[in-house]
């Protein structure tokens, strides 16, 4: 039987290792490439899981606020009542902005201004900010952030979640979020090609590998600890039907990366 295992990212020993150690579950456990590849997929999901990072509030972001100097803040005259609005510099009223803000601090229009905010992360379109200062804008940007890590702060870890449960077919539990389809965080793709199977998961966010602590070395680290779990997979299986059963095919050597294993805390 052919078995390949394949990953974006990642050196080429662990790479090896997951190929070995998955052939032989095949050999000893009778399990399909299919069945190998996809425990072999979750197995290193989870250990990305394990390593994800939950964003932490009371981090500052980046926050990018530019002075919008076309814009000024000022009043229209509506059913009888005064609405605020902004208007050119030739007096034209603008329409049609959604993304506006207003943070007054009770101060008169000729003390405003209008800025640009641009969020850290690219899924939070700019917006319009009327303030006395860039620094009040920056500040509701902050506060903004700070809101959006306590709703989402978890999606990184959620995706990788999504992912493992859209391959398994056990009951893995999510995170649910709302207005957030599972679909927008992650996917999986399996395409066939005779005998050849082609496993995807990818997540659909454009900052989950930054939540990892050491970037892409953690996806290194993850695949060396399921290349570990494979093979005491295996041990435990040989130990329970005994080496005499399997022959030369029980060697299946030491544990490959001993230097990721995750050590106990003492009682």
């Amino acid at each position: 039987m052919n078995f390949s295992f394949e990953a974006t990212w990642g050196e080429s020993k662990p790479l090896e290792e997951l190929t070995r150690l998955a052939e032989k579950r095949m050999s000893l456990m009778r399990e399909t490439s299919y069945d190998a590849a996809v425990s072999t997929l979750i197995n290193t999901l989870v250990s990305l899981r394990a390593l994800t990072r939950r964003a932490r509030p009371a981090r500052k972001t980046k926050v990018i606020v530019e002075p919008v100097n076309q814009y000024v803040p000022s009043a229209s005259k509506r059913g009888g009542k005064y609405q605020r609005c902004l208007r050119t510099r030739d007096g034209v009223h603008i329409t049609g902005i959604r993304r506006l803000r207003w943070i007054t601090n009770d101060m008169p229009y000729r003390d405003l201004h209008v800025y640009r905010v641009t969020p850290e992360h690219a899924t939070v379109k700019p917006y319009l900010v009327v303030a006395p200062s860039a620094a009040v804008a920056e500040d509701f940007e902050q506060k903004c952030a700070r809101h959006r890590k306590d709703n989402y702060g978890e999606l990184a870890k959620t995706a990788l979640g999504i992912a493992m449960a859209k391959l398994s077919t056990r009951n893995v539990p999510t995170k649910r979020f709302a207005r957030i389809s599972e679909s927008q965080i992650a996917a999986t793709a399996e395409t066939r090609e005779g005998d050849f199977v082609t496993i995807e998961a990818r997540d659909m966010l454009d900052y989950a590998a930054a939540a990892l602590p050491h970037g892409r070395s953690d996806i290194n680290t993850a695949l060396m600890r399921a290349a570990n779990k494979t093979q005491g997979i295996l041990v435990n299986f040989i130990n329970k039907y005994g080496m005499r059963v399997f022959g030369p095919e029980a060697n299946i050597g030491p544990t490959p990366f001993p230097e990721v294993l995750k050590r106990r805390k003492s009682a």
